[in-house]
């Protein structure tokens, strides 16, 4: 058997196991049956907002390798020999003659 209470805006439903097992239909999800005791209250189920976003990205532009020695990219690895002494490489190379 199930019970709602219902105490200003919110609402507690119970559902014992014997009332599922007793041939009582499966309402799907538990927030499937919290929206329906809430519609059977009167009660609204408030929609999630979008959060908006204001203003534009602070993120730097991005570097257009137009020429030689003006744009860099530098890649780290790190790797361990088999005898267990850590190796660590960098990699730089000219973004326009790559």
């Amino acid at each position: 058997m199930s019970r709602a209470v219902s105490s200003g805006s919110c609402i507690i439903a119970e559902v014992s196991g014997s009332a599922l097992s007793s041939g009582m239909p499966y309402l799907g999800s538990i927030n499937t049956k919290i929206q329906r005791l809430w519609r059977d209250e009167g009660l609204r189920v408030p929609h999630r907002r979008r959060r908006e976003r204001h203003g534009t990205s602070t993120a730097p532009d991005p570097v257009i390798a137009d020429a030689p020695n003006r744009v860099w990219a530098a890649d780290f690895q790190f790797d361990v020999t088999t005898d267990g002494r850590p190796i660590k490489i960098v990699s730089i190379i000219d973004e326009h003659t790559r």
